[in-house]
């Protein structure tokens, strides 16, 4: 029996609702994002830059790309961001609990891997409850980020 393959990609219309650029209003360090693409791209240099909260995905995406990254926490950055988007909103829950093998057909080779990784360890754990998160890169010193456990 094949395995199901949940691919990832909002501008194709596949699995919206499990894209960083769905829009589904969430609370991140106290500030409330339209996407988690506008979360990350406002605290990927290491720093929080403004202006970022009510864009869709695309315009944050756009608006950030003139802001440096900080390469040592961008993965840990978007865990954090899925796992709030997870406590959060019900949708992006049950369809991340009910997806198969996730890929994220993109043409950015780093996000196309790793962000079906970081989706896959969420299903995980969260399907296990009460376990952290405890990816290998760990806690790099975002400020606001501690050691997570699922209620």
């Amino acid at each position: 029996m094949a395995k199901k393959v949940t691919a990832v990609h909002y501008t194709k219309g596949l699995n919206k609702v499990l894209s960083n650029f769905a829009e589904a209003p969430f609370t991140f360090r106290g500030r409330q994002f339209k996407t988690a693409e506008g979360a990350y791209q406002s605290f990927k240099s290491g720093k929080y830059v403004e202006g970022f909260e009510g864009l869709s995905g695309s315009q944050a995406k756009y608006k950030g790309s003139r802001i440096p990254v900080d390469k040592k926490i961008s993965v840990r950055l978007m865990s954090d961001i899925l796992l709030e988007k997870h406590k959060q909103v019900p949708e992006f829950r049950e369809a991340l609990k009910s997806s198969g093998q996730i890929t994220h057909p993109v043409e950015d080779k780093f996000w196309g891997q790793k962000f079906p990784e970081i989706l896959e360890r969420l299903k995980a754990h969260t399907a296990k409850k009460r376990l952290p998160m405890n990816f290998e890169f760990g806690n790099q010193g975002l400020p606001g980020t501690q050691k997570t456990t699922f209620d």
